[in-house]
């Protein structure tokens, strides 16, 4: 058992009492919002409500519309490539004869 701690020892005791009410003072009382302020909050939250979720949908519209133009132009980028090597092989397979050629007609003379 601990001995020797007294009340005015610990943390939570007041060192100062309580302030009473003077009995002159009036209760006050709360105030509530009328009908038209809650309707004009409730207007307010449904509308802030819209607007994120418009936003999200045109996120979301954006974001697809992007990823199809990527798509668009990877297909493109690589329909071109393909295009440019087979051009690139033709003519390697034409410079070959034409250089076979040349030295054949310079053994002749």
């Amino acid at each position: 058992m601990i001995t020797g701690l007294r009340a005015q020892d610990s943390p939570f005791f007041r060192k100062t009492p309580l302030r009473r009410l003077s009995p002159d003072r009036k209760e006050m009382t709360l105030t509530t919002k009328s009908s038209e302020e809650r309707s004009t909050a409730a207007r307010a939250r449904a509308e802030a409500s819209f607007k994120k979720e418009e936003r999200a949908k045109d996120g979301a519209l954006a974001m697809m519309e992007y990823l199809a133009n990527a798509k668009m132009v990877r297909e493109r980028t690589e329909r071109l490539r393909a295009l440019r090597l087979a051009k690139q092989e033709v003519d390697k397979e034409r410079e070959v004869p034409a250089a076979a050629n040349k030295s054949k007609g310079a053994k002749k003379r």
